[in-house]
């Protein structure tokens, strides 16, 4: 038919048809004789899966401040800067904590 006869799907149609196809994709290698290694896992636990400070980065998550925790983690013997950190190892336990005893209490208090 007549150009001035076709319908807007015919025209459509023998526009597509007419249009070059786009180039095909470049072939992607295949590099699974040459893929890298996947990173190794770090040698050490992060900070954020530390169970002493899991608590606080949980909190965290839930939307309470981190300033607002600073104050707590100092009571409890964590060091506040590890939550700005939560990828970098988590510090040694430490076993310099130990609770006082009641006979150096008492003995101040006797006199």
């Amino acid at each position: 038919p007549p150009l001035q006869q076709l319908t807007k799907k015919q025209w459509y149609q023998r526009r597509v048809r007419a249009a070059p196809a786009p180039p095909p994709a470049p072939p992607v290698p295949d590099n699974s004789e040459q893929a890298a290694p996947p990173a190794p896992e770090p040698d050490y636990t992060p900070v954020s899966k530390d169970p002493r400070y899991a608590k606080f980065f949980k909190m965290v998550q839930v939307g309470i401040p981190p300033a607002a925790l600073h104050a707590k983690m100092r009571m409890e013997g964590l060091d506040p800067i590890y939550l700005d950190n939560p990828d970098q190892p988590a510090p040694p336990p430490s076993d310099s904590h130990v609770p006082e005893t009641d006979s150096e209490n008492s003995s101040s208090e006797s006199d």
